[in-house]
């Protein structure tokens, strides 16, 4: 079979949605550019391999070889798939940063005390024996006390005592993790942040890594206050009411394929973009169009 390189993100782990991963065979008016995994090698997709990338060039239609560790968006499904080498399956990300321990529960009420035992009955008092006669002797008198000796050295004062457990985690400020978090049948939440825009809007990461953004009457320009460590961050963008609003982002955000993604333009539409920042810069991923599928 011969591979042709579909784009220059075929190296790239995150790549363009395709539109369906269950054809044999390719649809009868596809659109140029239109994207499917393809499920069967029919008709005009002999040339390629199943669990191929295939994309309409507008005449014929060109193979991409899929790369282990490949993510892609499938548009009729609503889910991210990941190619692992041999096979395409469902992407549920990354597992989230352990939580802090939970506090100390309270202590559990005392049991009751047991039922004393019988006492055994008091054995007979023994005689009383002859007392013996007084002794003739004088009282010596008392010697005098003798001076009172130097005071030690102090000794070395012992080891502080360890810290006790905290009433509630919001008391520490800074809490570290000594190993993994084991959060069993619980979910961890995150407080989402939300502004709607006045043509520039300043995200503090510090504050939560999502936030729900609604575009105002305007385009907004944004500016990013950076979170303390490296993370995920999510940001959700809804147009207005009338939509076609246009972003303008920070010079750190670097975005998958060099290019900034183009917001969905329809009236209260939503997309959402992913980013992995590093210390210094943002990585982004869009997601676009999110709606109920027609």
């Amino acid at each position: 079979m011969t591979d042709y390189l579909v784009e220059a993100r075929q190296y790239n782990s995150w790549q363009i949605p395709v539109i369906d991963r269950d054809l044999t065979t390719p649809p009868v008016s596809p659109s140029k550019g239109d994207r499917y995994i393809i499920a069967g090698i029919g008709g005009a997709w002999s040339g390629g391999t199943i669990n191929d990338v295939a994309q309409y060039n507008g005449a014929t239609w060109d193979f991409a070889t899929p790369l282990e560790g490949w993510i892609t968006w499938i548009k009729d499904e609503n889910k991210y798939y990941k190619f692992d080498g041999s096979t395409w399956s469902e992407y549920l990300g990354q597992a989230g940063t352990t939580g802090p321990q939970g506090a100390t529960g309270s202590q559990g009420v005392t049991g009751s005390t047991g039922t004393q035992g019988t006492t055994d009955p008091t054995g007979i008092a023994g005689s009383t024996g002859p007392t013996g006669p007084t002794g003739a002797g004088v009282t010596g008198s008392t010697g005098i006390q003798g001076p009172t000796g130097s005071q030690g050295t102090t000794g070395p004062q012992g080891k502080t005592g360890p810290t006790g457990p905290l009433a509630n985690i919001v008391e520490d400020t800074t809490p570290q993790l000594g190993g993994e978090l084991d959060a069993q049948a619980h979910s961890i939440g995150f407080t989402q942040q939300s502004a709607t825009g006045d043509g520039t809007t300043t995200i503090d990461w510090k504050l939560g890594n999502k936030f729900y953004f609604t575009f105002g009457a305007q385009n907004d320009t944004f500016t990013f206050t950076a979170p303390s460590k490296p993370c995920n961050l999510i940001l959700v963008l809804k147009q207005d009411g009338t939509g076609s609003r246009t972003a303008t982002w920070p010079v750190s955000v670097k975005w998958a394929g060099k290019v900034a993604p183009t917001l969905t333009t329809d009236g209260n539409a939503v997309d959402i973009i992913s980013f992995y920042y590093d210390g210094t810069n943002y990585h982004g991923v869009a997601s676009l169009d999110f709606a109920v599928p027609a």
